[in-house]
């Protein structure tokens, strides 16, 4: 039997080198001419480890703009009477507005090293950030924001603020607010294992900061901007979260107990290179989350999922109804499937990792009985598959038994 052409890949993917200064250079687009009254925003978006290059990819697709990517996030300039386009995006999980970016000097004294932080916030353009913020919310927002001229804010008033105000008295005790401001919270994350502080502490005096310069209310739970501090060894960005709920769960109805995100499911769909026209089977569908987000974005395609449990085809049947697209769902078992020989073009597939499905012991048989099926089904020198696993000797041992079926390519 000749050889189909397979590249079966794992959760171990390695991400694109580079980093948020000088990664855009590598091939960017230019930037389009600014509309009368629009100005240039950056919009930071979270990416599955490993997916970063495709996320890139389809970001200046979409954006027509620069693009730069780094470890689990990739970060857009673009006008931002675009900036609503992103929701669109297949590849991003959430979406944040940057807010400013620094450098700062840390000493290694506490008090010290936290007002260098927080006067980071100093050099950030408030104003266009939360106008790009009010654009993604569902309804009209009204709110006013009053920023004091970056150039009246002196050290020895931050300095004052800094020593006298903690996380607890900003929270608790409020100076009354005009309702028409927006209430917020401050996330903080930090990078590096050398800072004198603790994440809690840096939120704690960026919040005060912020309430007092801007006049905003602090609310922990009913907030309406989401505030993020984010502090990678000596480098400190600040942004404001543009999504409240993450972009992966907009596709599925009715979930599973290892139901993929839609984002992974997107990438695994890119990896196969699918074509207009071809056929692609997913032999372990769950609750068919990669059909559902293959008949969206890949319409010219028709997509055949298979299950072995019933509960697992009625979720798929569930969550296939709303979408109106060339899809089938079957009961089989995926060692033995009712397909004629070389009719499959692309298999893609999420393997049982052996911890909530199954076992791994059940994985060493499972698999070699998989992959010689889908060496079966596949067209000769055109078929490919891109599976993802977790269980990377039970992968490893399959390889070895089905070496004559497929090569691998990642």
């Amino acid at each position: 039997m000749a050889a189909p052409r397979g590249s079966p890949c794992g959760t171990q993917s390695t991400p694109s080198a580079g980093g948020l200064a000088d990664s855009s250079l590598d091939g960017h687009l230019p930037m389009a001419q600014l509309e009368e009254g629009s100005y240039l925003c950056e919009i930071e978006c979270t990416v599955t480890t490993g997916l970063e290059q495709i996320a890139k990819e389809e970001a200046e697709r979409l954006a027509g703009s620069r693009v730069s990517a780094e470890r689990g996030k990739i970060a857009i300039q673009l006008q931002n009477t675009n900036a609503l386009k992103l929701l669109s995006l297949h590849s991003v999980d959430n979406l944040f507005v940057v807010v400013g970016r620094s450098s700062v000097a840390l000493s290694g004294e506490k008090k010290s090293d936290l007002i260098q932080v927080t006067k980071s916030f100093l050099h950030a353009d408030w104003k266009r950030a939360v106008d790009v913020w009010k654009c993604f919310q569902p309804s009209p927002v009204e709110h006013d924001l009053e920023c004091r001229p970056m150039d009246s804010w002196t050290r020895s008033e931050m300095c004052s603020l800094m020593l006298n105000t903690s996380q607890h008295d900003a929270a608790s005790d409020q100076p009354s607010h005009p309702l028409n401001f927006p209430s917020f919270r401050v996330s903080c994350h930090r990078v590096g294992a050398n800072h004198s502080f603790s994440s809690v502490e840096a939120a704690g005096y960026l919040g005060a900061a912020v309430s007092s310069y801007l006049g905003w209310p602090v609310s922990l739970r009913q907030y309406d901007v989401e505030v993020n501090l984010n502090v990678d060894n000596c480098l400190v960005c600040i942004t404001l979260t543009l999504t409240r709920a993450s972009l992966y769960r907009r596709n599925i109805v009715h979930f599973g107990p290892t139901t993929l995100k839609a984002t992974i499911c997107y990438g695994l769909l890119r990896f196969a290179e699918i074509e207009d026209g071809e056929v692609v089977v997913d032999p372990m569908c769950g609750t068919s989350a990669i059909a559902v987000e293959g008949v969206i974005c890949f319409p010219g395609c028709f997509f055949v999922t298979g299950e072995n449990y019933p509960e697992a085809i009625d979720r798929s049947y569930q969550n296939m109804q709303p979408r109106g697209r060339p899809a089938d769902v079957v009961r089989w078992d995926a060692c033995h499937l009712p397909l004629r020989d070389q009719s499959v073009d692309a298999f893609v597939s999420d393997l049982p990792f052996g911890r909530r499905v199954g076992s791994r012991g059940d994985n060493r048989r499972l698999y070699p009985g998989v992959l010689r099926e889908m060496a079966r089904t596949a067209k000769c020198g055109t078929g490919r598959a891109v599976l993802l696993s977790q269980d990377t000797s039970a992968m490893s041992a399959a390889l070895k038994v089905t070496t004559p079926f497929w090569k691998r390519t990642m």
